[in-house]
């Protein structure tokens, strides 16, 4: 896992137009942005100081179950190295699928339920181990 570089604008650029992002939603080049062979994600920090994962994507290529959960572990990874216990992740109203890995691989219970909802859009608190599942 390494700090995004310039030299990657483009590839991640396309990889996320492929996905039909908007060019005024894509921020990897403006926040935390953290790139692997799997994959890339990007984090927004808030005043909460609880990161935001904006960005969570797979490489097409790589896209099975078990890449994905490896990709997961690789950011829970970063994000407990840079200190954090919880993070902020977002189903995107037009992919479902996401909810579900949220549910499964992330929160580890499909009873979780989402904290906030915009634009039809749903945000979930993901915290990282059962010592921190009742942290408020």
């Amino acid at each position: 896992m390494k700090p995004y570089q310039p030299h990657l604008f483009y590839k991640l650029y396309r990889a996320l137009q492929d996905e039909g992002l908007a060019d005024h939603d894509m921020v990897f080049d403006k926040e935390m942005t953290f790139v692997s062979d799997l994959g890339f994600f990007t984090l927004r920090f808030t005043t909460e100081n609880v990161p935001q994962v904006v960005h969570f994507l797979v490489w097409p290529e790589k896209r099975v179950w078990h890449n994905s959960v490896r990709f997961y572990r690789e950011m829970r990874r970063v994000l407990i190295d840079l200190g954090f216990v919880m993070a902020i992740m977002m189903e995107p109203k037009d992919k479902p699928q996401m909810g579900t890995f949220i549910k499964i691989v992330c929160a580890g219970t499909k009873n979780i339920k989402p904290y906030a909802e915009r634009d039809g859009n749903l945000f979930y608190l993901v915290k990282f181990g059962r010592r921190y599942e009742n942290i408020q």
